[in-house]
């Protein structure tokens, strides 16, 4: 996966998280890995960026509305 690549994902869940704030939305880089974040257990954030079970900060841009938008 190329940078760009990973940053657009990576915004993906800032941008769900402004536009719809009633829906759970979180990116999970790599994108599939066994997690806890569904069911009773699941997570109550929204717009996180998690990275090996870790929730970490994205890139700057993720969080701009304007990239978002584009």
């Amino acid at each position: 996966m190329t940078s760009s690549t990973r940053l657009q994902v990576t915004a993906l869940a800032p941008t769900l998280a402004r536009a719809w704030p009633d829906v759970l939305s979180n990116a999970v880089d790599p994108g599939c890995v066994p997690t806890k974040m569904g069911g009773p257990a699941a997570a109550t954030a929204s717009g996180g960026y998690w990275y090996h079970r870790q929730r970490r900060e994205p890139a700057a841009e993720a969080r701009e509305p304007p990239f978002q938008d584009s």
